[in-house]
């Protein structure tokens, strides 16, 4: 009897992705694509895909999660059980390197806390080349920590990079990186025996909350590095400028360090033993995401339209399609949409805002507020068109006016409405 495999993610799934994951769990992955489970107008089997090779069904599942800022983007179960996790993303070194590896770490801890024998995967879906130091420390860190890190070309990225093996390296290895003009590099110290000071700012400003991404997941992957070297550490977070009036040990940042003891100077909270507030994988529970995804996947299918750019909720920015098929970044001060569609044949250029139906007053907001994408846009395909729409899961309520056409919605039975 052949074992049945489901894989579960927060994502617009992707092709390359999915290709791999085949791979690890060894089924056929040479040529292959994905169709959703559709009855009619609904979304069916818990908003489903198949995968198949050479049109030809495997013996597994594809379904959307709900996710939160600390859960992978690909889980694998088989029979039932985690086997994989897997972050993807196409961010290079170059691009930035704190995205492209300090802030996949408070996923991968969070994930291993939860699921501490399943194989944790770093997957970059482009060439990669790591030449900065922060890029190099941040691949020493995965592989102590057990992370296995590949790109789009199958290279093992690791399989030159050493493991830490004591304490006195990671911190050489992290202070003798040199600091760039106008930043604040984290800095570690040796406070006492097992007690170690990191500098690092946490908020974004002076007395607020914990909001600095990057420098979060570096201290998340710090610590467990050093922790997986020395299980008596404990740590004070230094020159963090955050308020500490009313701080809890309620978010993310906590709990991804809940197995050491960790403190900001001049606070007593702890985060050693903190729980997360809410389960990063929930199933069989849908939100936006679900009907933006859906949306963009039945329009593809449709002659002439093509997909410029995406971002579902919780998902990653795509990269802007130009004209000639080459790819272009939408400036970040530029607000953005959730979906981009181009109707080739008559020069149109269809701009979507997906929501959930309470904040569907939002959505008519959003779309008045896109005049520099609108611009952005024009540059590129110039004589086009712009029209906007909206995309709604309805949760199966009834749909109020709204001041844009709603094009698709979705309800929490699976049933859709497309009218575009």
């Amino acid at each position: 009897m052949s074992m049945s495999y489901e894989i579960l993610t927060e994502e617009n799934p992707q092709v390359p992705e999915v290709t791999y994951i085949l791979k690890e769990i060894g089924l056929p992955h040479d040529n292959v694509t994905m169709e959703l489970c559709l009855d009619g107008n609904k979304w069916i089997n818990n908003c489903a895909w198949v995968i198949l090779n050479h049109g030809q069904a495997l013996p597994v599942t594809l379904r959307l999660f709900r996710g939160t800022g600390s859960s992978v983007d690909y889980i694998v179960k088989k029979e039932g059980e985690i086997i994989i996790g897997l972050e993807s993303t196409k961010t290079t070194d170059k691009d930035s390197r704190n995205t492209s590896v300090n802030q996949r770490f408070t996923k991968f801890v969070v994930f291993k806390q939860m699921y501490k024998d399943a194989k944790m995967i770093l997957y970059y879906n482009n060439k990669q080349n790591h030449t900065t130091d922060t890029g190099k420390l941040g691949l020493r860190m995965f592989k102590t920590q057990g992370v296995h890190v590949t790109d789009s070309t199958g290279r093992d990225l690791l399989s030159d990079c050493p493991s830490f093996r004591t304490v006195d390296e990671v911190l050489q290895a992290k202070n003798n990186i040199k600091e760039k003009k106008g930043n604040v590099s984290i800095k570690i110290t040796k406070l006492a025996d097992h007690t170690y000071g990191i500098t690092a700012r946490l908020s974004k400003g002076i007395g607020t909350s914990i909001n600095s991404d990057p420098n979060i997941g570096c201290i998340v992957g710090l610590c467990a590095t050093i922790y997986s070297l020395d299980s008596s550490a404990s740590f004070v977070i230094q020159n963090h400028r955050v308020k500490l009036e009313g701080l809890t040990n309620k978010s993310k940042f906590w709990y991804a360090n809940s197995s050491w003891p960790l403190k900001l100077e001049g606070s007593e909270v702890n985060s050693k033993g903190c729980k997360s507030p809410e389960n990063p994988y929930r199933e069989n529970t849908m939100s936006e995401s679900h009907s933006t995804i859906l949306f963009e996947q039945l329009v593809k299918k449709k002659n002439n339209f093509k997909v410029l750019f995406h971002q579902h909720a919780c998902s990653a920015k795509s990269s802007f399609i130009l004209a000639d098929g080459s790819e272009s970044h939408v400036p970040k001060t530029v607000t953005i949409p959730d979906i981009v569609f181009l109707d080739s044949t008559n020069k149109t250029v269809f701009v979507v805002e997906g929501k959930i139906m309470k904040d569907i007053k939002k959505g008519d907001a959003q779309l008045d507020n896109l005049k520099k994408f609108d611009e952005f846009v024009l540059s590129k395909y110039s004589g086009h068109t712009i029209k906007k729409g909206l995309c709604i899961y309805t949760e199966g309520k009834t749909l109020p006016a709204t001041k844009y056409p709603v094009w698709f919605s979705l309800d929490s039975e699976g049933k859709f409405t497309m009218d575009f």
